[in-house]
Order: structure tokens, then C-alpha cells, then sequence
């Protein structure tokens, strides 16, 4: 490799012309790592004298991860017959590694706990740990691609001992070969232990037989019903385990268990199904699908791309149905297609029909749903496959062919089941082609409630949103309150009391008292809630316009605010499904329901659009309940420090607050998540006083409560978020520190663990420039 060209790598050297590693380093490397004794500190040196060094810019997680990956590549390609156990390194190894790459102290800590995925206060899942204090780099989707791996530029080269590779190289790496030999491992472990064939003869054996709980019959039938018991419990855990094998390899996240009796607990299944889903997409009604199931009398297993009917509308039907996109003869295994489910055995027979013959089919409502499957049956398995090894083959087989027609049922215009605010595209979004359910999701003071006046009236209007948004705000608020004020936007906030009552409809009592000094009598009668009469008024409006002859309806938009403090199921009741856009008044599938109190017959109109605000440091994302999940489009509002500095909010006495907020949110985000960072409207009232007693009003007030709310005051955390833990002035410390003298306090020698040091809030360090400045 040329000089020039190590250059444009990001290489820098003092001798002239070629670089190449001599054959006495060459020969260093491979003796001591078959050896077991490869040292990087040396092989650094050695590289140093032939006049090479790397620069790689990436900060402090970023550096640990591609450390570890490095040592991984490695050690894969130095070896003759790499291993699993050879991808465990010393903690001493990779951090030497991480500080050459990212030209900082790397503490120990963040190796053996904060990046250790089994270390209870881990923050990201880049590592494992091995004996002897060893860690090896988690392969992905072994945490569901959750905090497995840092964002990092692939152009970017590195330094290796194997030579100058670029940093796509190594993550390609990582996600093929170094996974595939996590995967091989744990599929023969698996592989070794998954009784298939017990799964059918369960099936053939109980199947479709009446159960009682053993503890409920006498003792002549007692048995019978634990030997089903036994079975079936067994049957299932099999049938787990051929999932979880299928979710490891090919990076699915799988369902829970299946059960092997009926609703009512009485009679036994005469089918067994797990359903396996890509990380992002749990929420869609789609899955490829496992089945162990009995047909014409034989048990059999099937490998499908499954759709979900209880849990479907009209729109998944049309995104499960994509599969057709893609002709069947190009599968690589024996697929064909199924009318329905299983429900029936007479809709489970393959149907003789090419894929465009099934596609009009579909569009012309002949056939409701299409399965695409492929089976296993006992002629399979006497003929070709013989055991249990190779029904697991077939099966992986099977998977590994349904896959392309599975990744199409999916909704690829986001990232994952929440549609992500993009900037970009801002200027299409009007009120026709707006979601009528939105959540505006995102931590504490991301303007969440104050960007709703804008979505609101852009709705109204029929006006873009990037429009809405370069006028003056107290005009586009102004007109929020007319709106308010003439019904056609409605507010509310939900909270741990807020009922069914209050938002739909209930009973509320009525004093009446006829004559001074008589006894008050009490009675009840029906009371709207504040969504049915807004409904009510928006159904009126679109009656008047169809007796005028207008076609036009007036959009309604109703906000709730702190949408996920409330209790979802016990709110909305029946109109879960109400709310749904293909349910709504006016369209194909209208749907209504009979309200529990009046009996009144209610459904949503077409022309509402709920629009809500999720703080996600107060609840996750991933506990909010699914069928709210399913019927809103999620729009993200993180920080954004651009906000500052077009309210011009740059520098006060010398502190700069964008960069700032910056720091301190990516601390927040190393040590927590970005869930809990903090917004920028904390630091907005900065723009009408923009003094450092104001800002220090703010962190007193504002910023240090929620920081102590993150960290369950554990101060030390605080610290490292405001850089306290690098100020040499204790003076400018907002979280002072001081060593606990034990002997002063306690007598004699205490046999429990007592915290080394005390912390405590400094109020004069808020008051001085140099405090803030030295957070960033």
C-alpha cells in the first residue's frame, strides 16, 4: 500500500515511499498469537518503528466497541480454526486498544460494568463476560438490536495488525463470520437437544381430547390427565426451542410459549404455534410462523408467513398480501400457498395456482387471506429427513426460504413500528394525507404540548407544516384559541384517575333541594364525556354539510396530553377499535358500538384527528399498551439545540448553551439513554433574561430535580454528567464532594459497607461562569 494512500486512511508516517509490514513483524504476530501470548502494546511499538500510527476520531463507547471488534477480527483471521473461546480478551487489551483508537483515558469501568451487558448497572450491551475477567463483543441481535452497537462512519479506517481496514470491513465482520460462529454454536447445542418427533406424537396422541385438571378427577382418571399434562408441557418447551433456534439464526425475536389447551382449559389443542417477528416489527399482526398441527389425522409441522385475523384491520390484510409481489417459483425451498388459517382443515390444502392467479383472487375478494407455507410430514420425515437433526434442517431450510416473502409483508418506510419525524418531508404533511391518530413522543421539554398548537392548526387549515411553522407563533396560537373557542379543537390531559366516565360517558349525581331546611335529595343521571360530545358536535358538522350538498368536512381535533399516564383499557373501553381510521364513521368498514350506560349506539367520525404527547422519561415506548401501539403513527421530538439559536440564546457571559446541552445530553445518553436526555425548552425563558442568575434558577429548579430523578440521586452519575468529576476547584462544583471520615462518626469498626463519600448541592458554583463552562 502506498504512503498517499495510507494518508487518505487517516495514517500518518515518517519514512518515505511504500509501507509494508516486515516478514520479522510479520512473523512476531503469528508466533505469539498461536502462542497465546499476542501483546497489542508490542505490536504497537513494532508497527511505531516501521513508521505507522492510527488516527481514528470516535469517542469513548465507540472506541471500547470497535476495540473489541478489532481484537475479534484479529484474532479470527490469525487463526487456523477460530473458536468461540478465542473471541474472549483481557479487560487490560481492550482498553489499551480503545485508548489508541479514540486518543483518551478509558476507564476500567466501562469495560467490566457499564458496557458489560451482564453487569446489573450496564448502559449498553456492547460486551459479555468470560472467565477470568475476559469480555467478548455481543453479536447482533443478540440483545434484540438493542445498545448493541455504537453509530460509527464505515469509510473510516483503522489500524489492525493485520493492516489498514476500513471500519465497514470490521463491522461486516462482526455481523457475518463472528456471528455465524455464535450461531453455530448455539444451533448444535440446540440441535443435540430438541425432541421434534415427541411434538407430533403428542399431537397424534391427545390432540383434540377433552382434559379436566387432574386435581378435580378421582383416582381412576387421575393419571390420564397428568400423563396429557406431562405431554403437552413437554411438547410446548420442544416446540420453544425449535423457535428460539430459528430466532437466533436468522435475528427474530420470538413470541411467548404456546399453550396446548383451548381457552376454556378443557379440551387439548389439535394445533401448537409460535410466532417469530423481526426486531422493530413485534407490533405487526404478521410473523413467520411455527406450527405442529394435525391434518386429515397425521400431525405435521409447518413453516409459514402467518397473518393474525383478531388482530388485523384492513390495511395489514393489504400489507400481509405484499408477499405476492414476489413469484413463488423463486423460492428456494418446496413453498405453496394456503387458504386461510387453521381453523378448518378443508381451507389448509395447497392450492394449485401461480402466484399472479392467488393475487387476483385476493383483489377480487375471492380469497380473504393467503398463507405461504411449507411442511414437514410424517412421509417427509420416514423418506428424506429420518430424525430429529433433520427435521431441524428442514426447518431452517424452510425459514430461510420464507423469508424474502415475510420481509415484504413489512412496512418499510420507517425504521421500526413508529413513523419517525423527518424534516425532509415536512412539507407533505396536510390534513389529507396526515394519520388521523398521532403521538408527539420524546423526553421532558422537547416542546412536545407546544409544537400540538402547530400540528393542530396546520390540520385545520389544511396547511403544510413547515408553512405552520415559519409563521409567527402568536399568530398560529391566536388562531388555535379562535379554533378552540368555536369547538373544532378540544384539550385534555390524562392522569392515573382519568376514567371511562370522564372521556366517554358515566353517571354523575344531581343535588336537588326543593324548600329551605328539608332534606337535599340526591339523583343520578347520564352524563357525556368530553370525547363523546365532541364526536357528537363533529358528526353534527358533517350531517349539516351533507343537507347543504357540501362533500367537504370540517377536520376536529381533539388533544390529550400525557397520553401514556392514563390507564389506556379503562379510558377508551370499546373505542380502542372505534378510533381506528378504517373503522370511522363515513368510511367502508364504519363500525360502532352499543355504550354500556345510555345504550346509545356511538362511532367516531372520519373528520377527528386525536393528536397526543408522550413524555418517554415517564413511561417507555415498549410498555405502552400494544393496541394503542398498533392505531397511532409515533412522531419523534428529541432536543435540538438549534431551537436555542433561533431564539437566539447563544452565549451568556462567555457560556456557550447549545454546547452545553450537547455535553450534557450525550453524558446523559452514555450513562442512561436518550429517553432521559433533556430538552431544550428548559433553557427557552433564557431569550427574555438572559442572565447567569436566571440560568442558575434553571438548573436549581429544573435541571438538577430531574437529574436526580434519572439517577436515583446516586450524585456520583450527577457528577460525571456536569463534569464535576474533572473540575480541580472544588469551588465551581455544583456537586460537591467529601470524603467520610467513618471514626468520627461511628464507634469502633462498623461490619457493613458505608459509602466512602458525601455529596451535597453547592448553591454559590450555580453563580459562577466557570462552573458551566467546564461542563462541555
Amino acid at each position: 500500500m502506498s504512503l498517499e494512500q495510507l494518508r487518505n486512511h487517516g495514517l500518518k508516517s515518517n519514512i518515505q515511499g511504500s509501507i509494508k509490514l516486515t516478514g520479522e513483524l510479520r512473523d512476531y504476530i503469528m508466533n505469539t498469537f498461536e502462542e497465546g501470548k499476542l501483546n497489542t502494546g508490542e505490536v504497537k511499538e513494532k508497527l511505531a518503528e516501521e513508521g505507522i500510527s492510527a488516527k481514528t476520531n470516535v469517542d469513548v463507547p465507540a472506541a471500547v466497541w470497535l476495540a473489541t471488534a478489532t481484537l475479534a477480527f484479529e484474532a479470527y483471521h490469525l487463526s487456523t480454526n477460530p473458536t468461540v473461546e478465542t473471541m474472549y480478551f483481557k479487560q487490560k487489551e481492550i482498553q489499551n486498544r480503545a485508548q489508541e483508537y479514540c486518543g483518551k483515558n478509558v476507564e476500567n469501568a466501562r469495560i467490566s460494568q457499564w458496557y458489560n451487558a451482564d453487569h446489573e448497572n450496564h448502559t449498553y450491551n456492547f460486551l459479555r463476560q468470560g472467565e477470568d475477567a475476559t469480555r467478548r463483543l455481543s453479536y447482533p441481535g443478540e440483545f434484540n438490536g438493542i445498545k448493541e452497537q455504537p453509530e460509527l462512519d464505515e469509510e473510516n479506517a483503522i489500524q489492525t495488525t493485520l493492516g489498514v481496514k476500513a471500519i465497514g470491513d470490521i463491522k461486516r465482520f462482526i455481523k457475518s463470520e463472528y456471528t455465524a460462529l455464535f450461531a453455530t454454536e448455539d444451533t448444535n447445542n440446540l440441535m443435540d437437544n430438541i425432541e421434534c418427533i415427541s411434538i407430533l406424537d403428542y399431537l397424534e396422541a391427545y390432540g383434540g381430547q377433552a382434559y379436566e385438571s387432574p386435581e378435580r378427577v378421582d383416582d381412576s382418571k387421575r393419571q390420564h390427565y397428568l400423563d396429557i399434562k406431562a405431554a403437552g408441557s413437554s411438547a410446548v418447551k420442544e416446540l420453544d426451542k425449535m423457535a428460539e433456534l430459528c430466532a437466533g439464526r436468522f435475528g427474530l425475536i420470538k413470541s411467548r410459549p404456546s399453550k396446548w389447551l383451548t381457552g376454556g382449559n378443557n379440551k387439548v389443542r389439535n394445533y401448537l404455534w409460535m410466532q417469530l417477528k423481526l426486531a422493530g416489527y413485534e407490533s405487526s399482526p404478521t410473523s413467520l410462523s411455527l406450527f405442529a398441527e394435525i391434518v386429515g389425522g397425521q400431525a405435521r409441522f409447518k413453516f409459514s408467513v402467518e397473518l393474525h385475523e383478531a388482530q388485523s384491520t384492513k390495511e395489514d390484510y393489504q400489507k400481509h398480501h405484499r408477499l405476492l409481489d414476489r413469484d413463488i417459483s423463486t423460492a428456494s425451498d418446496k413453498l405453496f400457498y394456503i387458504l386461510s388459517g387453521n381453523q378448518f382443515e378443508k381451507e389448509m390444502e395447497e392450492l394449485s395456482l401461480t402466484t399472479e392467479e392467488i393475487k387476483r383472487r385476493v383483489e377480487d375478494g375471492t380469497y380473504k387471506k393467503i398463507q405461504m407455507a411449507r411442511v414437514i410430514t410424517r412421509k417427509d420425515i420416514e423418506e428424506e429427513l429420518h430424525d430429529n437433526s433433520g427435521i431441524i434442517n428442514g426447518m431452517i431450510k424452510a425459514v430461510e426460504a420464507l423469508m424474502p416473502f415475510y420481509q415484504l409483508t413489512l412496512d418499510k418506510s420507517s425504521e421500526g413500528p413508529f413513523e419517525i419525524y423527518n424534516e425532509e418531508n415536512e412539507d407533505e404533511i396536510t390534513m389529507e394525507n396526515t394519520n388521523k391518530n398521532m403521538i408527539l413522543y420524546g423526553p421532558p421539554g422537547t416542546g412536545k404540548t407546544y409544537n400540538t398548537v402547530t400540528y393542530a392548526v396546520s390540520i385545520i387549515e389544511n396547511q403544510s407544516l413547515e408553512n405552520i411553522k415559519k409563521e409567527d407563533y402568536a399568530s398560529v396560537f391566536e388562531r388555535y384559541n379562535r379554533y378552540k373557542d368555536q369547538g373544532r379543537i378540544a384539550f385534555t390531559t390524562f392522569h392515573q384517575s382519568y376514567g371511562y366516565e370522564e372521556f366517554i360517558e358515566g353517571i354523575k349525581p344531581v343535588i336537588s333541594k326543593q324548600v329551605e331546611d328539608e332534606k337535599t335529595d340526591i339523583q343520578y343521571e347520564y352524563a357525556s364525556g368530553i370525547f363523546k360530545r365532541f364526536c357528537e358536535k363533529a358528526n353534527n358538522t358533517i350531517n349539516q354539510s351533507g343537507k347543504n350538498g357540501q362533500n367537504k368536512n370540517k377536520p376536529y381535533v381533539f388533544i390529550i396530553d400525557e397520553i401514556n399516564r392514563g390507564n389506556i383499557s379503562k379510558i377508551f373501553g370499546e373505542l380502542i377499535t372505534l378510533i381506528e381510521p378504517t373503522k370511522r364513521l363515513g368510511e367502508e368498514e364504519a363500525t360502532t358500538a352499543i355504550l354500556p350506560y345510555t345504550g346509545d349506539e356511538f362511532g367516531v367520525p372520519n373528520n377527528i384527528y386525536i393528536l397526543g404527547t408522550m413524555n418517554t422519561a415517564d413511561r417507555s415506548i415498549a410498555l405502552m399498551d400494544t393496541a394503542l401501539r398498533r392505531r397511532f403513527q409515533f412522531i419523534e421530538m428529541m432536543p435540538d439545540e438549534n431551537v436555542l439559536t433561533k431564539l437566539n440564546i447563544q452565549e451568556i457571559e462567555g457560556i456557550n448553551i447549545q454546547k452545553m446541552l450537547k455535553t450534557i445530553n450525550e453524558r446523559i445518553e452514555y450513562l442512561y439513554d436518550r429517553e432521559h436526555t433533556i430538552g431544550h425548552a428548559y433553557f427557552t425563558s433564557l431569550a427574555n433574561d438572559p442572565t447567569i442568575d436566571k440560568l442558575a434558577e434553571i438548573f436549581l429548579n429544573a435541571i438538577i430535580p430531574l437529574l436526580q430523578e434519572y439517577f436515583y440521586e446516586d450524585y456520583s452519575k450527577i457528577q460525571l454528567v456536569l463534569g464535576d468529576n474533572a473540575k480541580v476547584d472544588a469551588s465551581i462544583k455544583f456537586i460537591l464532594d467529601t470524603d467520610i471520615k467513618v471514626r468520627e462518626v461511628f464507634k469502633g469498626n462498623p461490619d457493613i459497607d458505608l459509602p466512602e463519600k458525601k455529596y451535597s448541592i453547592q448553591t454559590e458554583a450555580f453563580y459562577k461562569e466557570e462552573s458551566y463552562k467546564l461542563i462541555y
